[in-house]
């Protein structure tokens, strides 16, 4: 019997459920496609590793630290990959609950790790944010490098993407 399509499943019908063993196998195939030394399956044993107790962000948060024990070290090497890896994206479509869920620990990674190179995290965060909201992500670059982020977010109020538009605006909201 052939391995059905993780994207063509029914939802889940609680949202932490986006992020199971299927959508996991799904992500850790697109950062191999992108990141060849990339040690998708230890990614997949440790993303697992007590997923099912945890809530909706727990699963976000945890998923953030595997790939911050896993992935390069230097942010701007995972930054380019991460970049193409939204530009391509898979089934980019509103019906599909996948790409949204998944994208969230990969925003998170971003904002956390590249809280020190603050110009090449909000680009990233820039071109995840379509996938789903960086609104979260982007707060701590608000607080600890205000002038740049502001500058940027004034910036993104004139994008022509409407998803960098509503981060501009979702981000400075208290």
């Amino acid at each position: 019997m052939a391995k059905s399509d993780p994207l063509a499943e029914s939802p889940p019908a609680l949202l932490k459920d986006h992020i199971n063993a299927n959508s996991i196998d799904v992500l850790a195939g697109l950062i191999k496609g992108y990141q060849p030394d990339f040690p998708d399956d230890k990614f997949r044993v440790m993303a697992m590793s007590q997923l099912e107790s945890m809530p909706l962000k727990t699963r976000v948060n945890h998923l953030s630290n595997v790939l911050a024990v896993l992935l390069v070290e230097d942010f701007s090497v995972n930054a380019k990959w991460l970049k193409q890896v939204a530009a391509h994206w898979p089934n980019q479509e509103p019906s599909k609950g996948w790409h949204s869920f998944m994208a969230w620990p990969l925003i998170d990674y971003a904002g956390k790790q590249g809280l020190q190179q603050p110009t090449i995290a909000l680009d990233v965060l820039k071109h995840l944010t379509p996938l789903f909201t960086a609104e979260f992500a982007i707060r701590p670059y608000i607080e600890q490098h205000f002038e740049l982020t502001f500058k940027e977010l004034l910036r993104w109020c004139d994008d022509e993407n409407e998803h960098v538009r509503r981060l501009a605006s979702e981000g400075m909201r208290p």
